[in-house]
């Protein structure tokens, strides 16, 4: 009877775990996108697919700050992206330096889609020449590459270990449930 209330126990235990552990697994729908710079710069940094812009100027562009990431291969803490409302220019800068695409090449197609107030960005590669580079006040003509992807959701150490965890109280409750009592004979 005592083996029954212990196998009941950990299978349902194990069950509770795994199942806490498969719910906190981040879902596709709250995916981010991940901008990659490189060519003649580098830099990268994740952005809502559907951002609210932290400042608009409605002829022209919006701008999307503070960002973190990594800039010309230094982490960077506020990096600000500018896009114009054509969405074929690119301006990115932080505190030390900035990165400038004047024109895509080949057929421009825009990174985002929608108003200036409410962009969503569409995911692909877009090279510009023509563009420029600055740092130490001096600037320096590039061209660069930036690819909008998704950035994939990892599971945080904690959820994986809770998913192991109801794995691993399952398999006992199956493993303890096997065993045979000891039987017992009469003379």
């Amino acid at each position: 009877m005592v083996d029954r209330i212990i196998r009941a126990i950990m299978s349902r235990l194990g069950l509770a775990l795994l199942l806490i552990g498969a719910s906190a697994v981040p879902s596709a729908a709250s995916a981010e996108l991940l901008f990659t710079i490189t060519g003649g710069a580098t830099a990268s940094f994740i952005v809502d697919p559907s951002p609210t812009p932290s400042s608009v100027v409605t002829c022209c562009y919006f701008e999307l700050y503070p960002m973190p990431g990594t800039f010309q291969g230094s982490p960077a803490t506020s990096m600000t992206a500018e896009f114009n409302s054509g969405g074929e220019s690119f301006f990115l800068f932080s505190s030390s330096a900035w990165i400038l695409g004047n024109g895509e090449t080949g057929t421009p197609s825009p990174m985002f889609s929608g108003s200036l107030a409410s962009p969503t960005f569409n995911i692909g590669t877009y090279d510009f020449s023509g563009g420029f580079k600055s740092a130490d006040d001096t600037t320096t003509p590039i061209s660069f590459t930036v690819t909008i992807s998704d950035a994939s959701a990892v599971p945080e150490p904690s959820t994986w270990m809770m998913l192991v965890a109801g794995f691993g109280m399952i398999g006992g409750a199956i493993r303890y449930g096997r065993r045979k009592a000891p039987g017992f004979t009469t003379a």
